[in-house]
């Protein structure tokens, strides 16, 4: 008969599409570039020296 999944995907296969095909590093990416673009006004020197100073002030 039918399978009453009521999901799109199987859950096995987005597991192995997400993690080991990479999917998760481009949405690691995605949210660094929004990051840098709507808090550090595209600046990547900005972001880059306020992550120093991060880690200088509480290591």
């Amino acid at each position: 008969m039918e399978n009453n999944n009521s999901s799109f995907f199987d859950k096995a296969i987005f597991k192995e599409w997400y993690f080991k095909k990479g999917l998760v590093l481009i949405d690691i990416f995605l949210i660094i570039a929004l990051i840098q673009y709507f808090i550090f006004d595209g600046s990547f020197n900005e972001m880059i020296l306020w992550i120093k100073g991060f880690f200088q002030y509480y290591f």
